[in-house]
């Protein structure tokens, strides 16, 4: 017999409504304790209090509560390289604009 989500609930049972006011409660203070966490540690933070959702339901209803993007984008590394041809650019451009 096949399971739904890996959390024993058989295909020929419908799982029980996971939207309730306790999921997400405990999913928006996850959220506002480290902002920076995944829809995946969500999904894992609500199966030890034995509620078994899909990662996605977690997206959809930190959607509706007015959170959205686990996953921030992070600024591109700032090497020595780097900054120093910015910094030459930057001056072509002054004494381009000088001229």
């Amino acid at each position: 017999m096949e399971t739904l989500w890996d959390c024993g609930y058989s295909s020929e049972k419908w799982a029980p409504n996971q939207n309730d006011p306790k999921s997400t409660r405990i999913l928006i203070n996850e959220v506002k304790k480290q902002p920076r966490v995944t829809a995946k540690d969500l999904k894992a933070s609500l199966e030890l209090a034995n509620i078994c959702v899909h990662e996605s339901t977690v997206r959809k209803t930190l959607n509706k509560q007015g959170v959205y993007g686990r996953t921030p984008r992070r600024k591109p590394l700032l090497i020595k390289k780097n900054v120093c041809m910015s910094a030459e650019t930057l001056q072509k451009l002054g004494d381009a604009k000088g001229q």
